[in-house]
């Protein structure tokens, strides 16, 4: 009996082992909606200062032309740097192409040679973008893919992409390259290389006369409109000025300069700036954010974390920077500090659902409320990271195509690092992958344990 009962335990074990290595860890993690979400706190009378309510514009608009209402021209020897020295830019490891082949000399000259080298000559021009645009760290459409074997690396985190503009975004030009093909700007988001066949110049009239229009607000992404002659797409967050009820469309006339066509549109999904931060709208603009592609700066058309919540909050009226280090301290401020336990009450009690943002280094997430005292967040992240207990490398890279593995490479003598692919916006707990850490062989990044700061936005 004993030895009958002894079989049957080892082999439920041997089963268990079994399934448990089958089992993909990405399932393991609870993905929510926003019908899981509580949004009766819309009524909460503990946030009526928060909610129901339009944010100021002029506040918004103060940062949004801030590059059009300066003349400072200055470009930083620590810019000089980064922009225009492309030795500097790579020197930590070399640069890897979209096909994932090294940059070659003729590439590297190429964008050497078409650098401005006159630190003193400034252009101090103001101009406005025609499209979509990508704002690139050197002036070149190539990628700057770095370590690709390595988790966390290659494909979509291109080095030489900073971020992208929307079209009808404001820019201050500073410099531009020897073929004229490229323009360094300063943007509201940063500065950086534009192609300069997007922008078309501004004189001091329009930059005024822009500045005291009405307007219009994207609320959902892929909205294509026409007026017959011109097709236009624009996504969340694109803000676009207004004249007598139509749209009015950037373009660029022989001379550079700025000219408008018009547009009118009944599309319920384009809107006078900005929409009222209630339940209904908010819902609505997190149900077209969630499952959005993700991609690092904006490339190819997606977003990253902290765009994914600027484009959000751009929709209130509710100014963020661009990068997550700087949205962090954009508002009220409380270290996350103590243990696990401590940190996420710290967001419970303190966080204002909806209108607060949690931290950790690389990543911004928006806090979104509780659910059985477990905060929940929405983020668009790339992946998860882990470790697995094993050597072989080859073992590893089999299991790739079946559990979203991307990037493998051996941090010490028992452990290969990896990640677990998201690639999306998404709603989870705030430990996204605690239950992962239960696997044998797997262990993953603890979020608390890197949580830095909850901050809530404050006008």
């Amino acid at each position: 009996m004993k030895r009958a009962l002894l079989l049957v335990l080892i082999l439920c074990f041997l089963s268990c082992k079994k399934e448990q290595k089958d089992i993909n860890p990405i399932n393991l993690i609870d993905f929510y909606t926003t019908n899981d979400l509580d949004f009766s706190v819309f009524n909460n009378p503990k946030y009526k200062e928060y909610y129901n309510k339009k944010y100021d514009k002029n506040i918004f608009f103060n940062h949004y032309f801030k590059v059009w209402n300066t003349t400072d021209n200055a470009i930083t020897n620590e810019e000089w740097d980064e922009y225009f020295n492309y030795d500097l830019m790579v020197k930590k490891s070399s640069c890897f192409s979209g096909n994932y082949q090294i940059h070659t000399n003729e590439i590297i000259n190429s964008i050497k040679s078409n650098l401005p080298i006159d630190r003193t000559t400034f252009l101090n021009q103001y101009g406005i973008t025609t499209d979509l645009v990508n704002l690139r760290a050197l002036p070149t459409n190539e990628f700057c893919l770095k370590n690709v074997q390595n988790a966390g690396e290659g494909y979509p985190f291109d080095y030489l992409q900073s971020s992208s503009l929307a079209i009808a975004s404001p820019v201050h030009i500073l410099n531009k390259t020897k073929d004229n093909l490229w323009y360094f700007v300063d943007t509201n988001n940063n500065k950086g290389w534009v192609k300069s066949d997007k922008i078309a110049l501004v004189s001091e009239k329009q930059k005024a006369e822009i500045q005291k229009m009405d307007f219009a607000i994207t609320t959902k992404d892929n909205q294509v409109i026409n007026n017959g002659k011109i097709s236009v797409k624009f996504n969340v967050g694109t803000l676009l000025p207004t004249k007598k009820g139509q749209l009015l469309i950037p373009i660029k006339n022989i001379n550079n300069l700025l000219v408008w066509d018009t547009i009118t549109t009944n599309n319920e999904n384009i809107k006078p700036f900005p929409i009222e931060f209630n339940k209904e709208n908010v819902k609505t603009t997190l149900n077209t954010l969630l499952n959005g592609k993700y991609t690092w700066g904006g490339l190819n058309g997606g977003r990253d974390c902290s765009s994914t919540l600027k484009d959000f909050y751009t929709s209130f009226g509710i100014w963020l920077p661009r990068n997550s280090s700087q949205q962090a301290k954009f508002g009220k401020q409380y270290n996350l500090i103590g243990t696990l336990k401590e940190k996420e009450q710290i967001i419970v009690n303190e966080g204002i659902p909806f209108l607060s943002t949690v931290y950790k280094k690389g990543h911004i997430m928006m806090y979104v409320g509780e659910k059985e005292n477990n905060p929940l967040i929405f983020h668009n992240v790339w992946g998860i990271k882990a470790y697995v207990k094993d050597d072989d490398l080859s073992k590893i890279s089999k299991l790739r195509n079946k559990f979203g593995l991307k990037g493998i490479h051996k941090v010490n003598n028992n452990e290969v690092q990896t990640r677990y692919e998201i690639s999306r916006a998404v709603i989870t707990s705030i430990e996204p992958a605690y239950r992962i850490n239960n696997l044998n062989n797997f262990r993953t990044e603890i979020y608390m344990e890197n949580m830095k700061t909850l901050t809530i936005f404050s006008e």
